[in-house]
């Protein structure tokens, strides 16, 4: 790349105290086919080795700027205003992206010059990361080909940055991500966002490992069994021009849908970290404050096909004991 030209897609990464697991993440972005991109990691006030860890990569793709700390949503926003290509993708400091992850997503945005975004499957990884013994479980979920901000109404459906690509002019047409939210802040920025037109799926692209770590800020935010924290769900539903899309009918029982399944995806969380008790009191309060998910089969299947494949070494081990 040389100094006058512009890079293909801008990496950004916010990160605070990502130390442990930084370096990884960018050396999966080295590891890309694309070769010409750029990679912005923004130190957001880290007190760990976060900083010299950036700082220790010789790679002049990478830039590296420090700001104080004022959370994930601040830092990718400073990342976007520092932006040179015409595509961003959001990676987070303790995820590894697929090799040809941004070769096919540009691929697509190039082909697809109206719609905003396209995004790809993710799977999900331990903490500790993968080893030979880990079983893997490729992505079956299908990605919705239309619809985008209906089916983002009911669930997050992107669920991983890493697996979003999107054109930088339409990133800060909406106005990059609210400062206020601490949980649900990209599932909020992605609903407005489709509000630009659909993204393009990407089916058979597995463009991110996610990493399932017991600390992570959603984990700590999501609120308590009984007094879930749905901030995210109500941030989403204020957007004014919902509803001049879509009725008042429409947008309650979609709401309805997206509070349904967050409370399951916390529950299925507290079940791969292996919280059985917490587990037990989702299920059972559950299903006396949303008698109504017996009646969302695909609710069901999801979450009882994601609870088996993410215990399924655990209760292996069990068997052999």
């Amino acid at each position: 790349m040389t100094t006058h030209s512009l890079p293909s897609v801008a990496i950004v990464t916010p990160a605070y105290n990502a130390g442990r697991f930084l370096l990884q993440a960018i050396e999966s972005v080295q590891r890309q086919t694309l070769r010409n991109y750029e990679h912005i990691i923004i130190n957001d006030g880290s007190t760990d080795n976060t900083l010299d860890v950036a700082l220790s990569v010789d790679d002049m793709r990478i830039t590296v700027r420090t700001i104080s700390n004022n959370g994930v949503s601040f830092a990718r926003n400073e990342g976007l205003r520092n932006c040179r290509a015409p595509y961003v993708l959001f990676l987070d400091a303790d995820d590894i992206l697929r090799p040809d992850a941004l070769q096919h997503m540009v691929d697509v945005l190039e082909a697809h010059p109206q719609s905003p975004a396209c995004f790809a499957q993710h799977i999900k990884i331990p903490e500790a990361g993968v080893d030979p013994s880990y079983e893997v479980q490729r992505p079956q979920r299908v990605l919705p080909q239309d619809k985008t901000l209906w089916h983002l109404l009911a669930k997050n459906i992107i669920v991983n940055g890493g697996a979003l690509c999107i054109r930088t002019e339409a990133a800060r047409a909406v106005g990059g991500f609210k400062t206020d939210l601490k949980l649900g802040e990209d599932w909020e920025f992605w609903c407005r966002l489709a509000l630009l037109g659909d993204f393009i799926p990407i089916q058979n692209l597995v463009a991110v490992d996610y990493r399932q770590t017991s600390t992570g800020g959603n984990r700590q935010q999501r609120g308590s069994i009984l007094k879930p924290n749905f901030t995210a769900v109500e941030a989403i539903y204020a957007i004014p021009d919902l509803a001049l899309r879509f009725s008042s009918y429409d947008l309650s029982q979609q709401k309805r849908k997206a509070k349904i399944d967050s409370y399951w995806s916390s529950a299925k969380s507290e079940l791969a970290h292996q919280n059985y008790w917490r587990f037990t009191g989702y299920l059972f309060a559950g299903l006396i404050m949303y008698p109504d998910s017996i009646l969302q089969p695909k609710l069901i299947y999801r979450f009882l096909s994601g609870a088996f494949n993410g215990n399924r070494r655990v209760i292996s081990k069990i068997a052999k004991k």
